[in-house]
């Protein structure tokens, strides 16, 4: 499952006894800021200011 959230949001998912509670903040950078984060979670792309997470699991 993959769900798509902005930046301004909670995404909260109980997996069996696995609980994940993610904060995404908003990513401030100039308008060819991109930054990428791998986490066992998720991976977040921030580009020109705004940031589309995908959670997958």
């Amino acid at each position: 499952m993959t769900v798509w959230i902005d930046s301004e949001l909670y995404f909260y998912t109980v997996s069996g006894e696995i609980q994940a509670l993610l904060e995404i903040r908003r990513y401030h950078g100039d308008s060819a800021a991109i930054r990428l984060r791998h986490s066992a979670a998720s991976a977040a792309i921030a580009i020109d200011r705004a940031i589309v997470t995908t959670f997958e699991y």
